[in-house]
C-alpha cells in the first residue's frame, strides 16, 4: 500500500541520515584531532551519544 511505501522510505532516510552523520563525525574528528589532539575525548562521546541515539530509534 501506499503508507508502507511512504514508511519504508523514510526509514531509508533516516537510515542514509544516521549513517552520513556517523561518517560526518568521524571525519571532522579526524581533521580536528590532528590539529588538536585533546579533542579526541570529545569525539568518541560524540559518536557514542550518536550510536545510542540510533539504536533506540531503530528500537522504536
Amino acid at each position: 500500500t501506499h503508507q508502507q511505501t511512504a514508511e519504508l522510505s523514510f526509514s531509508l532516510h533516516v537510515t542514509i541520515f544516521f549513517i552520513l552523520g556517523e561518517h560526518v563525525i568521524i571525519v571532522t574528528c579526524s581533521l580536528s584531532c590532528e590539529v588538536n589532539p585533546s579533542c579526541f575525548p570529545l569525539c568518541v562521546l560524540l559518536l557514542s551519544i550518536r550510536i545510542t541515539v540510533s539504536s533506540i530509534f531503530y528500537l522504536l
